[in-house]
């Protein structure tokens, strides 16, 4: 799970905040006072959500839900309901409830998951040095070992796998170990 941030007007709301959740079995909260703590300490963690009002010191939660790293969503705590809709921006209706509020949160945190999920699955682009390597490698397997193309690059991937290094990696060992032969 992320982490929780949370910035009110008044420390003492934050710690009843805070309260609620630990209740509702959310482990810690960090309490800021401004929107530029906030930042400074999204900007150390991975994923999380900040629980706050529409005027988070001198600045506005929309802007600062735009200034949020990407695995970072908010709960906007407010009484009138006629905020502009933000898609990373979860609205619980004062008075607190710590149902809605608990659920907001289980709900940011939930997307939150897929979304890392999602995003770890995804495939690494190589940069185009490190293609550079693998085809020079290919290559080479092709010119001195004989292989087709699939095979040089199945020998790559084994090796690779085999050693536990990147593809990019093996193939410079491949260079490297066959420059003077």
């Amino acid at each position: 799970m992320g982490s929780i941030i949370i910035a009110m007007p008044k420390i003492e709301d934050s710690k009843v905040v805070a309260e609620m959740l630990r209740r509702r079995g959310f482990d810690s909260a960090d309490i800021c006072r401004s929107s530029n703590e906030i930042l400074q300490i999204a900007a150390d963690r991975d994923s999380g959500v900040v629980i706050c009002m529409k005027k988070i010191g001198q600045m506005g939660y929309f802007e600062l839900a735009g200034m949020l790293p990407d695995f970072f969503d908010m709960v906007l705590l407010e009484s009138s309901g006629d905020s502009e809709f933000l898609p990373n921006v979860k609205r619980v209706m004062l008075p607190l409830k710590a149902v809605d509020l608990s659920t907001a949160v289980e709900e940011l945190f939930s997307q939150q998951n897929r979304r890392l999920k999602k995003f770890r699955t995804k495939p690494r682009q190589r940069t185009e040095e490190e293609q550079q390597a693998l085809d020079a490698a290919k290559k080479l397997l092709m010119e001195k070992k004989g292989m087709t193309e699939p095979e040089s690059y199945r020998y790559i991937q084994k090796s690779s796998m085999d050693s536990g290094t990147s593809m990019a990696e093996t193939a410079r060992m491949i260079l490297v170990l066959n420059r003077d032969g």
